[in-house]
């Protein structure tokens, strides 16, 4: 954006009139922030910031996992350690994942040889079903009929009726997806959702975020669960 501010100053000349103009330029540039960072709060949380894919959300450093930890003689079984919590982007799919270091590995523990069969990479979580994390979908959508047919692409076409609630952030909507059927006659629909799952709709933004935490919490330390406060920190930007 270009202001232009034009002084006239005029100069009165014995005899004669001089009418001189100078022009100052201001140039004001709007920066427009890209990529991604990772902030610690303090020592039990972080905050990650998309500008990419529009979001942030905050997350707990290390959490409790389940995996093959290394004895005195070199061999493997299984226990419990607190991992580092860290952030994995797919850029090519608009996707973020949310993991600890550490993950099970895909054998048993008495298989295991090294500890690099435990680390996760970004690698490891495209093609992992299911496992100890989040994994944040960003997607455009026009309207909510584009915000239902996702839904329905996700949870199952059996999910004819949608639901939009105000969430904590302004101007954001929390998406109910349900069937109303009568059981009786149609039997159960394509609609089986019996797992904790998040999808937020931003419609001045034209954006969905969503992910699953599963039957169980993913994030745990000290035996508290961190996954519904992290999700209630999820903002789009």
């Amino acid at each position: 954006m270009k202001k232009l501010l034009a002084l006239t100053l005029t100069l009165f000349l014995i005899g004669c009139q001089t009418t001189t103009t100078t022009t100052d330029t201001t140039t004001t540039t709007t920066e427009t922030t890209t990529g991604s960072e990772t902030t610690q709060i303090d020592e039990l949380w972080s905050n990650y910031t998309n500008h990419d894919l529009g979001f942030s959300v905050n997350f707990i450093n290390q959490t409790d996992v389940y995996t093959c930890i290394k004895q005195d003689d070199g061999t493997y079984e299984s226990g419990s350690m607190t991992s580092d919590v860290q952030i994995f982007e797919d850029t090519e799919n608009s996707t973020v994942y949310i993991a600890p270091t550490h993950a099970w590995p895909s054998k048993s523990c008495s298989e295991v040889t090294s500890d690099e069969e435990m680390i996760n990479t970004l690698g490891s979580l495209l093609v992992a079903e299911g496992g100890i994390s989040w994994k944040i979908i960003i997607e455009e959508v026009e309207n909510e009929d584009y915000v239902k047919t996702f839904a329905q692409n996700k949870y199952g076409t059996g999910c004819d009726t949608m639901t939009l609630e105000e969430s904590t952030q302004e101007g954001v909507y929390d998406v109910m997806m349900s069937a109303e059927v009568d059981l009786d006659e149609t039997g159960f629909p394509n609609c089986f959702i019996n797992y904790i799952s998040f999808l937020k709709y931003a419609p001045e933004k034209g954006l969905v975020a969503t992910w699953d935490v599963g039957q169980d919490a993913n994030f745990y330390l000290d035996n508290e669960t961190y996954d519904y406060p992290m999700a209630e920190s999820f903002e789009f930007l």
